[in-house]
């Protein structure tokens, strides 16, 4: 079982919301943005609906919200879930600063096959 595994699973039992779960174990302060699935992305890209999952602690607010339709997330094709997740972080990034790192990780590494050689 992965970390992200563990979160979720205490998340569902004990009906604590994500936010809720990084402030009490992590020092530093969280900002949980949905990213996939939106609402604007079910009604853009249409995934097939399912039944609310009743037996869910959170399905009452769920169903009161939104209706006892759900959606799934991997529902959607793997390139267009890639491409959301992929504009979602350029959105969040300092890409100068990215590639800045980047290419001093390069430089590092050629530096290091070039001592190694030398060995």
């Amino acid at each position: 079982m992965n970390f992200y595994e563990v979160i979720f699973d205490r998340w569902e039992i004990e009906n604590i919301t994500i936010e809720d779960y990084f402030q009490t174990w992590f020092s530093e302060n969280f900002i949980v943005e949905p990213i996939a699935l939106t609402i604007e992305q079910i009604q853009l890209y249409k995934p097939p609906p399912n039944p609310a999952k009743t037996t869910d602690p959170r399905a009452k607010k769920f169903i009161k919200d939104l209706g006892s339709t759900s959606w799934e997330v991997d529902a959607l094709p793997p390139t267009t879930l890639n491409e959301i997740l992929e504009n979602k972080i350029l959105d969040n990034i300092d890409l100068q600063k990215y590639n800045q790192i980047v290419s001093e990780e390069q430089n590092d590494k050629l530096k290091i096959e070039n001592l190694l050689k030398d060995m």
